[in-house]
């Protein structure tokens, strides 16, 4: 099922998942770490594009405002106890061209991966971010693809 959002609304769909997954992982361990539900949390936006498609697909403004939208929220549902603050990558050149990830069984999969791995080449520590996106230019009609 293909659920089609214009940019903007899928963007803040995409800030307010990862947050999510922040909160689960945060809520799935016995007993959650004051760490996961206080203080600033990074999360390392990956910009990337490949041979076949070059450019940016979002711009390092677009993100910021994502981000403080984002923050704005959680600081009036937590009481000011939880904030963050993206980090956003140059564009960086995928190893493979996008058709290549239309042809794999999980497109996702393939972009994160090799996202993570590019971003790691260009210097960046994975571990140092509690979160990821990865973001590129729609491969097909369907939009701006995130993974």
């Amino acid at each position: 099922m293909i659920i089609r959002f214009p940019p903007r609304t899928l963007l803040r769909a995409i800030f307010f998942l990862c947050i999510i997954c922040l909160q689960l992982k945060a809520t799935s361990a016995p007993k959650a770490p004051l760490a996961w539900t206080t203080g600033t949390k990074k999360i390392l936006c990956i910009r990337v594009d490949f041979a076949d498609k070059p450019g940016e697909s979002i711009s390092v403004s677009k993100i910021q405002e994502l981000t403080q939208e984002v923050n704005t929220f959680y600081a009036a549902n937590s009481g000011g106890k939880i904030q963050f603050t993206a980090e956003v990558t140059p564009v960086l050149r995928m190893p493979h061209p996008a058709a290549y990830y239309l042809n794999l069984k999980y497109t996702n999969e393939g972009l994160i991966t090799d996202g993570h791995n590019t971003a790691l080449k260009a210097g960046y520590n994975l571990s140092d971010y509690p979160l990821e996106i990865v973001f590129c230019d729609k491969l097909n009609s369907r939009g701006i693809a995130w993974a």
